[in-house]
């Protein structure tokens, strides 16, 4: 066999082993389709246009009675996300690390 054939092989290899893999909930979604009851990563604008774009994610919430998403280590810091992801597993426990926030 070749080398080329043997990256050939490879890749083909690959591509199965990719298309197989499970697709996980942990890829960045479109903020119109996040959960409105539980705390998320988002990514996006801060609230004002003067800030700019979040140069890293933030754990964040929908806040229902000011109809927006806000920072949930500080409620009163709104945020215009763009995009969302679940928070990850707790490495001892494999439970989610989100909160249920009640409304």
């Amino acid at each position: 066999m070749t080398d080329s054939d043997m990256l050939e092989t490879l890749r083909q290899r690959i591509n199965e082993l990719e298309a197989a893999a499970p697709q996980h909930e942990s890829q960045w979604q479109p903020i119109e389709t996040a959960p409105r009851d539980e705390q998320i990563l988002l990514y996006g604008h801060y609230w004002s246009d003067q800030q700019g774009m979040m140069q890293k994610p933030l754990i964040g919430m929908w806040n229902a009675n000011a109809c927006r998403w806000e920072a949930a280590w500080m409620c009163w810091f709104g945020v215009r996300p763009t995009h969302w992801m679940p928070l990850p597993q707790h490495p001892d426990t494999g439970e989610t690390t989100s909160q249920t926030v009640a409304d």
